[in-house]
């Protein structure tokens, strides 16, 4: 029975490591989407790439921050709320890619 709790604390610090890492990737979150992306992605796609469940969460923590930067570009800007909105990589976004140290692809 005691070799059960000594284990507990162990399952605890890596479950407070996966929350702290969870913390550092949101503080990230443009950097994530901008990853993830590739060639157009609608918003599904974007949703289901970084394993998100909320458009909400995805508009203000990934795509206003990459758009207002000029990282990502809407296919339809004259109509941002299209159920065919894409959104695809800037070359400012492959260039901010580089300076964190990714490569990016070539725009396909």
């Amino acid at each position: 029975m005691r070799e059960d709790r000594v284990d507990e604390p162990e399952s605890c610090a890596v479950g407070h490591v996966s929350e702290s890492a969870a913390r550092t990737s949101a503080a990230k979150s443009p950097d994530r989407l901008l990853l993830a992306i590739s060639a157009e992605m609608s918003r599904q796609e974007l949703l289901a790439a970084l394993k998100l469940r909320d458009v909400g969460n995805l508009r203000k923590r990934y795509l206003r921050p990459c758009l207002q930067e000029g990282w990502i570009e809407m296919t339809i800007p004259e109509k941002p709320s299209s159920r065919h909105q894409r959104f695809r990589l800037t070359a400012a976004g492959r260039n901010h890619l580089q300076e964190i140290g990714v490569g990016a692809a070539e725009p396909g």
